[in-house]
């Protein structure tokens, strides 16, 4: 009896160490250091769509359809004329293929298509200048001349001469040319004549261009005291210049502009 007491006792404690070996060994080991969870995992950041600035890869752009070809309908130039422009013509155009986000070559390449009139290829250089350089404020002056006075669309020229000023505020000839735009032209606006001046002057204090293109838009339009009070500011941002200074003159005399002494 005691003997299988014995055997019992020997088995249960067999049982329960087989137990805990089989435990031990599928349980975790808590001396074994894993790594923590990542944390905030820095990612780079997406690319950007930076095409359109100077900084930007640019590399990517694709140049338009046609870019290598040139218009000569309307064109004038004959002879040794001819011959050198279109030698430079065809040494831009090997530039850009060499470097197809070359923006001076684009720039240069719009300033040839419009001296053969080629004005859809001048238009399409300067367009894809300001695709490469979104704040190259040249070309969208040379775009506001063409759409002014080549291809006549007056909404595009008010865009691309509000472009130059949204790019470079002290360029004044862009307040000028849109104010004669609106006098002239897109008549629509003529009411925006003297206030574009008057912008470009808040940002060109006392520039003498901007102060005579007033002078002389308020003059033209009857209002003397107002055409006096800006010959007055010209005469003393510009001293040296004499012919304001005489119509000036003649304004105070209540006599008209140029009038015989």
């Amino acid at each position: 009896m005691k003997k299988n007491f014995l055997f019992i006792v020997l088995g249960i404690a067999v049982l329960i160490f087989a137990v805990w070996g089989i435990i031990k060994l599928t349980s975790p080991d808590q001396n074994i250091q894993t790594p923590p969870p990542p944390v905030g995992e820095v990612l780079p950041p997406p690319p950007s769509d930076d095409s359109n600035t100077p900084d930007g890869n640019t590399s990517k752009l694709q140049p338009p359809t046609g870019f290598d070809s040139l218009d000569e309908s309307r064109s004038a130039l004959k002879g040794e004329a001819r011959t050198k422009a279109y030698a430079s013509f065809t040494s831009l155009v090997a530039d850009i293929n060499k470097k197809s986000n070359d923006l001076q070559a684009w720039y240069s390449l719009g300033s040839i298509k419009k001296m053969f009139g080629d004005y859809k290829g001048a238009e399409q250089a300067w367009l894809f200048a300001v695709k490469i350089d979104s704040t190259f404020a040249d070309a969208y002056a040379n775009l506001g001349q063409l759409y002014w006075h080549d291809l006549v669309n007056y909404v595009k020229a008010e865009e691309m001469f509000l472009a130059v000023i949204k790019n470079n505020q002290t360029i004044t000839s862009a307040y000028i040319n849109l104010s004669n735009l609106y006098r002239y032209n897109y008549t629509e606006k003529k009411d925006e004549a003297d206030k574009i001046l008057l912008r470009g002057l808040e940002y060109n204090k006392d520039d003498s261009n901007l102060l005579s293109a007033l002078a002389t838009y308020y003059y033209d339009m009857g209002k003397r005291d107002l055409a006096i009070i800006y010959y007055e500011r010209l005469v003393a941002a510009d001293p040296k210049n004499k012919q304001a200074a005489e119509d000036l003159a003649d304004l105070r005399a209540g006599k008209p502009i140029g009038s015989p002494n």
